[in-house]
C-alpha cells in the first residue's frame, strides 16, 4: 500500500510521542497530532492508517481520530459519503478486532456516533445483529457495538435535536426484542468469563436506556445467570461486578411498576435470594482479615 505524506508525518509524530526520550519532542509531537486531528485531511489519513495497521499506537490514534472527527466534525462530510464511511468502519472493526480491545472500543464508538447522526441508517442495532449475530467468532465486537450504541444515545457531545433523539430511541425500542433474543442465545452457553461479563454489560446498557421490554426479559429468564453469579462468592471480581451492574440497571429501569410487574417480581425474589450469599461473603471477608 502506498503511504501518503500525511500518513508518514503522522507515523513519525506518533513514534516521537511514544518512544522519543526527549520531553520537548514528545510535547511537540502531541501538539502537532492534536492540530492534525482537527484538519480536514484527518479523515482520509485516519482511514489509511487503519488499513495500514503499522503498529498499535498509530492504529489507535487513527481510530481515536476517526471517532473524534465523527463526534465533532461530522458536518465536514457530504451526505453521499456516509454509506461508504459506515462500510469502511465496519470493515476496520472486523480486521482489527484481534489487535487491541481499546482499539475495538474506539472503532465501535465511531460507528455508533455515525449511526446516531445518520438519519438514513435505520435501526443500526439490527444491522449489527444481522451482520455478525450468527458467527460466534464475531461476538466480542458485536457485544461491544451493542453496548456502546445505547450508551451514546445520551452523549451530550452529539449534536442531536430532540426530534432526532426521540426517533433514535423509538428505533432502539423496536430493535430491543432482537437484542434480547441474541443475548438469550448466548448467555447460557458462553463459558468465557470475559464474554459473559460483556453480555451482562450489554444487557445493562439497554436497561439504562429504558427501551427493553421488561416483562419479556423476565419471562426469558435472562437475569437468572447474573443472579447465579452473584450467589457464588468464588466468582472473579470482574464478573461479579458486571453481574451486579446488570441487576442494578434492571432495577433502575423498573420505575413504572405496573408496566414491568413481571420484572419487578423477578428482581424482588432474586434480590432476596442473595441473602445467604451476602452472609457468606461477609464471613469470608472476616476470615481472610484474621
Amino acid at each position: 500500500m502506498a503511504v501518503s505524506q500525511n500518513a508518514t508525518n503522522v507515523l513519525q509524530a506518533v513514534t516521537n510521542l511514544y518512544h522519543n526520550p526527549n520531553p520537548a519532542e514528545k510535547e511537540k509531537a502531541s501538539k502537532w497530532l492534536g492540530e492534525f486531528q482537527r484538519s480536514v485531511f484527518a479523515w482520509e489519513t485516519a482511514d489509511q492508517l487503519l488499513r495500514l495497521k503499522n503498529d498499535v499506537e498509530s492504529t489507535y490514534f487513527a481510530a481515536q481520530t476517526m471517532r473524534t472527527k465523527i463526534l465533532f466534525s461530522f458536518r465536514e462530510l457530504p451526505p453521499e459519503t456516509h454509506d461508504s464511511l459506515r462500510e469502511s468502519l465496519l470493515s476496520h472493526i472486523e480486521q482489527l478486532a484481534q489487535m487491541s480491545p481499546i482499539l475495538t472500543t474506539q472503532l465501535c464508538l465511531a460507528v455508533s456516533n455515525l449511526a446516531l447522526q445518520m438519519p438514513s441508517w435505520k435501526m443500526p442495532a439490527v444491522t449489527f445483529i444481522q451482520k455478525y449475530g450468527k458467527d460466534q467468532s464475531s461476538l466480542t465486537y458485536l457485544l461491544e457495538l451493542l453496548t456502546v450504541l445505547p450508551e451514546e444515545v445520551n452523549n451530550k457531545s452529539l449534536r442531536l435535536g430532540s426530534n432526532r433523539r426521540s426517533e433514535i430511541i423509538d428505533q432502539m425500542e423496536d430493535s430491543a426484542p432482537m437484542v434480547v433474543e441474541l443475548l438469550k442465545t448466548y448467555i447460557g452457553v458462553v463459558s468465557d468469563e470475559k464474554i459473559l461479563a460483556k453480555i451482562f454489560k450489554c444487557l445493562g446498557s439497554w436497561f439504562y436506556l429504558g427501551v427493553l421490554p421488561g416483562n419479556h426479559v423476565a419471562r426469558c429468564k435472562l437475569l437468572d445467570v447474573p443472579f447465579s453469579v452473584m450467589k457464588d462468592v468464588s466468582m472473579s471480581s470482574s464478573l461479579y461486578e458486571a453481574a451486579c451492574g446488570c441487576i442494578c440497571a434492571a432495577l433502575f429501569s423498573t420505575e413504572d411498576v405496573t408496566k414491568n410487574s413481571d420484572l419487578v417480581h423477578l428482581l424482588f425474589e432474586g434480590t432476596h435470594s442473595l441473602r445467604d450469599a451476602y452472609h457468606n461473603a461477609i464471613s469470608c471477608r472476616s476470615y481472610n482479615s484474621c
